[in-house]
């Protein structure tokens, strides 16, 4: 059975203020989504990597490609007007049996042992859901003046990619759209699957705000200072297991 990695990149980057979307803005000279294409295909092992672009930066994309020589091989899909149409169209494309991945175009440090450990429990359990300990004080607002603290020993923040069976996933996604469906493991959960969480990385920011290139640039030279992403001989053939 393939495991198929779905890469989410068709925002339009209006929270970031740049006359170009996020995931093509440079961290060490390459963008942001060449980095996360990168974490997976030197994984070793996601089979196939689909991309989802807005149907405006396709041209782009591919002048970005021809300009970094980017050869790593992946498709596109046409990303629809909210998330959930955008991966119901990723999800179209693929048949039989596998198991597939949902990542954020713009989380480029995604670590090898998540990608591989994910995969490793949606296969034994049927999904896996990359999470964090909450490190800040939580309080819940219903508005200004109605708002209580929460425990943040019980509150995660979720992370990507969010691996599942894919039969398991293509059911999900026969509900109606929901503004609350913001991630897919929301989606699995509400169609009434249970939810399998592992452990996620401090480093797997998302990219959001302007600043976070800044820290996104920091991140990438302590990682290859440190040399975290690189696996070892053992590491390889259980990656190749997964292939299996």
């Amino acid at each position: 059975m393939k495991n198929y990695i779905i890469i989410l990149a068709a925002g339009i980057g209006s929270r970031l203020a740049d006359k170009q979307p996020k995931q093509f803005l440079p961290i060490a000279g390459q963008p942001v989504l060449m980095h996360t294409i990168n974490a997976f295909y030197n994984s070793g092992i996601c089979s196939e990597i689909i991309l989802v672009l807005h149907q405006d930066y396709t041209h782009h994309w591919q002048a970005l490609c021809n300009e970094h020589t980017f050869e790593v091989p992946h498709k596109i899909a046409i990303g629809g007007a909210e998330r959930f149409y955008s991966i119901r169209n990723a999800l179209s494309t693929l048949t039989g049996e596998g198991f597939v991945g949902v990542h954020d175009g713009v989380r480029p440090f995604v670590s090898k042992r998540i990608i591989r450990e994910a995969f490793a429990l949606a296969k034994k359990s049927g999904n896996a859901v990359p999470a964090v300990p909450a490190t800040n004080t939580i309080r819940f607002c219903s508005d200004q003046k109605n708002n209580l603290a929460l425990d943040r020993k019980h509150v995660y923040v979720v992370q990507n990619p969010q691996v599942f069976e894919l039969g398991q996933l293509k059911e999900a996604y026969t509900q109606e759209y929901n503004p609350l469906f913001t991630d897919d493991a929301t989606v699995v959960e509400n169609y009434g699957f249970e939810i399998n969480l592992i452990e996620g990385d401090q480093r797997n920011i998302k990219i959001t705000h302007p600043w976070d290139i800044a820290i996104a640039e920091g991140i990438y030279h302590y990682n290859l200072k440190n040399e975290k992403n690189i696996l070892c001989d053992s590491e390889i053939l259980n990656a190749k297991h997964l292939l299996e």
